[in-house]
């Protein structure tokens, strides 16, 4: 009998799914949730099979437990409280999450989910951009509120201006630290200009302060 080879690195997968995360998060919560979920459920199972835990990050550790104390506290307050309740345990998944990328990705692979940060930043701010001087984006997107909002490639959705406060700090951060140019104060500059008017365009005020 012939047997089939199913193994294969399965690691490799779910960072290669982590690093497009960034791109995930534009099209929606499910995608992220899937990484998300797929990344916590594999740092579980491997726990489970080496039957050991590394619990080094104290300050991380003793944060989140506090967070998810006092929202589970709150959940019993809440008028619905089977789904409050339910929300706050699943936010266990971020305790996962953070242990997982701390435990499989070395620094080449900080480096490759970074520079996905920069790609999908820089992609959201060009289709803003395009939004705002063909009045729709490369989807077909037009801008909301008559005009004065420009949302890029999340339509409706209003957190084109969260989205780019969020990955823009770390995409500046990054290429501040990390590009060998002579020039990197320009570039670092420019890419901070280019954001702000992004998040100007997104018409997000309170983004926009942060």
């Amino acid at each position: 009998m012939y047997k089939i080879n199913l193994s294969f690195d399965l690691i490799k997968y779910i960072k290669f799914s982590l690093f497009l995360l960034p791109f995930f998060v534009i099209t929606g919560p499910f995608l992220a949730e899937i990484v998300i979920f797929v990344c916590s459920l594999y740092y579980i199972l491997d726990i489970l099979k080496k039957k050991k835990i590394n619990l080094y990050h104290n300050t991380f550790n003793l944060g989140f437990l506090i967070f998810f104390v006092l929202i589970n506290i709150s959940s019993i307050f809440s008028n619905d409280f089977e789904t409050s309740i339910l929300k706050s345990i699943l936010y266990i998944r971020f305790f996962l999450f953070f242990y997982f990328i701390n435990t499989y990705l070395n620094n080449e692979d900080f480096r490759k989910f970074n520079f996905s940060i920069i790609l999908a930043v820089a992609f959201v701010v060009i289709d803003i951009f395009i939004q705002y001087i063909f009045g729709k984006d490369i989807f077909g997107f037009s801008p909301g509120m008559n005009g004065l909002r420009y949302q890029g490639p999340f339509g409706d959705e209003w957190i084109s201006g969260s989205y780019l406060k969020n990955f823009g700090i770390i995409a500046v951060s990054f290429i501040f630290l990390n590009f060998k140019t002579i020039n990197k104060i320009n570039l670092t500059n420019l890419s901070i200009v280019f954001l702000v008017i992004a998040i100007f365009l997104s018409g997000e005020k309170m983004s926009l302060i942060l």
